[in-house]
């Protein structure tokens, strides 16, 4: 499973002659023009009546983003980029929280520890690695019955505590059709595995698992009879590219060698004219995005000092809730993790909102949070182990009817 990433596209011009793309139907709410309609999917993006640049829309700060372009290479999204994800096959603005990778000498693997008596032959920099750098290692196993192990194998170090840690890691088969797992385990003891079928071009694996806070904690690439694994032929196959960090998903890539190394928050703010579009005394915005992993109040449309027009619900965080009134919220009900199109809306009489073409819900609260300043995620960006995949955000300057907001609360088309 690829975890598949790509730079930002340029933006698509519209054709000559063509009507405005952001005055289809499909953009319009009761009849209505957009005053924003950004289209991350396909790079086209329109404010105030006109086709703008995606600068004209938001202004990221991040650091240096290493992703998978459309291509399978992994590339350098520079600081201050924004940076598009691929897992459905489309290009998504990516929106990530902090991420410090614990697996040291990422790319090295052939460095790594081995251990049980079908251990490996590790040879370094010996196939091209998902960066195009000769840094791939090649992993030679002998066959394995019954109750025999080996694997190559690294001690997390340092952890922090966290519910949960992701381990990934690139694979690649010879040949295609190999079999080996990924194992987590805590005091010699197996606690957790996955069986990762490989072809014969990179993937990105992913394990999960609780934290041993009593006892030293490893990852291994391998199999472990122990464990229950299946009985593996002699085979080759090639890894790179291991990290692990808190969370429940892989995220961008974080490169180590002999010392832990981080990555920071990713900070997206609407430009002051795209803010301008949800400032008014009636609007509605329509929120196309994939939650990939949520937590208890995780923002995704922020506002200053910890506020959110739209954010997940407390602990389980499973719901989504219209915010933006210090009164209540409405709950638009348990919709995350997942895709979600969700709607928001206000006027002088109060709010509105639904998720997932379901009815809207409404009451007579107003927007009483200052909306000077908006955010796409929190205005810290978001948590570490949380992700925004975002299609489109688009703005009217009035309060759609119940039915308009129902068609709108639809995923991206």
């Amino acid at each position: 499973m690829r975890g598949a990433l790509a730079l930002a596209h340029p933006f698509s011009a519209r054709r000559r002659g063509a009507a405005p793309w952001w005055l289809a139907d499909g953009h319009r709410l009761d009849g209505i023009a957009p005053v924003l309609a950004a289209d991350f999917a396909r790079g086209r993006f329109a404010l105030a009546g006109a086709s703008v640049p995606l600068s004209s829309v938001l202004a990221v700060s991040s650091g240096a983003k290493r992703v998978v372009d459309a291509s399978g290479a992994l590339v350098t999204v520079p600081a201050n980029t924004p940076a598009f994800a691929r897992r459905s096959g489309r290009p998504r603005l990516l929106i990530e929280g902090p991420a410090t990778n614990l697996a040291l000498d990422s790319a090295a693997i052939h460095s790594w520890l081995a251990t049980g008596t079908q251990s490996p032959t590790r040879t370094g920099n010996a196939v091209l690695a998902p960066d195009g750098t000769m840094t791939g290692t090649q992993l030679d196993y002998p066959a394995a019955t019954g109750t025999s192990f080996g694997s190559v194998y690294r001690l997390i170090t340092s952890p922090a505590a966290s519910p949960a840690y992701a381990f990934s890691v690139w694979l690649r088969g010879a040949l295609g059709g190999e079999t080996v797992y990924l194992t987590w385990t805590k005091s010699s003891s197996v606690h957790q595995t996955i069986a990762c079928t490989l072809t014969s071009q990179w993937q990105r694996f992913v394990l999960v698992s609780t934290l041993d806070t009593s006892g030293a904690n490893y990852i291994n690439i391998g199999r472990d009879g122990r464990a229950g694994n299946a009985d593996t032929p002699a085979q080759t196959i090639y890894a790179w590219g291991a990290q692990i960090e808190a969370g429940e998903i892989a995220t961008s890539y974080v490169p180590t060698t002999a010392a832990a190394a981080s990555r920071i928050a990713d900070v997206v703010q609407l430009t002051a004219g795209a803010a301008a579009a949800l400032q008014g005394v009636a609007a509605s915005y329509a929120w196309r995005v994939r939650v990939p992993v949520t937590a208890a109040s995780l923002p995704m449309l922020g506002l200053g000092s910890g506020y959110a027009l739209l954010r997940a619900g407390p602990s389980p965080g499973t719901s989504l809730r219209l915010d933006g009134s210090s009164v209540a919220t409405i709950s638009l009900g348990a919709a995350l993790p997942g895709e979600i199109g969700a709607v928001g809306a206000w006027d002088g009489s109060g709010r509105a909102g639904a998720v997932n073409g379901g009815a809207a819900l409404s009451d007579s609260n107003t927007m009483d949070r200052s909306r000077a300043s908006i955010w796409l995620g929190g205005y810290q960006g978001l948590p570490a182990g949380c992700a925004l995949e975002i299609d489109e955000l688009v703005a009217w300057a009035t309060r759609g009817s119940g039915a308009a907001l129902t068609g709108q609360a639809r995923g991206w088309a």
